[in-house]
């Protein structure tokens, strides 16, 4: 009775042992996973894309119309300048164009001419000035004064 308690016991524990040894099955399951993952991510990807290709061309389409109307409007004018004898020149309501949310931050260049009006010409090339160390070294001292010196580790 001994023994065949004790052979019933080991074998519970042999097929308990092994019953949770799942690593095929656990790397199974974990390849499905990331395809379902994938699969989630490509279509939330292509909707995205979509809606945000719309909102481009909605915009790009709106600013081409405003820029249409303004030139339209400017040949009109051009044509009312010189009218001919006995007709009115036609006046054609003008177009706001719409204003959007997306504002391209301004530049370098910009900004100055904000600050300092028309004072600076942006067409103009850039020159690149290129200092050696001593011109540098020279330069900051008459910024700074005599303040800093190499000697000068604080």
């Amino acid at each position: 009775m001994k023994k065949f308690l004790f052979s019933i016991i080991v074998i519970s524990v042999v097929l308990f042992v092994f019953s949770c040894n799942n690593a095929a099955e656990l790397e199974k399951l974990k390849a499905q996973q990331q395809e379902e993952i994938d699969i989630q991510v490509a279509t939330q990807l292509n909707t995205l894309r979509a809606e945000l290709d719309s909102a481009c061309n909605m915009q790009f389409d709106a600013m081409l119309t405003s820029r249409v109307d303004s030139l339209l409007a400017a040949a009109e004018s051009a044509k009312a300048g010189t009218p001919k004898s006995g007709t009115k020149p036609k006046t054609t309501p003008k177009t706001t164009p719409t204003t959007t949310t997306d504002t391209k931050p301004k530049t370098i260049d910009e900004k100055m001419k904000d600050v300092r009006g028309n004072a600076t010409k942006t067409n103009e090339p850039k020159k690149e000035v290129i200092l050696t160390p001593k011109e540098v070294e020279e330069r900051m001292k008459n910024v700074r004064g005599n303040a800093t010196k190499k000697e000068d580790n604080k």
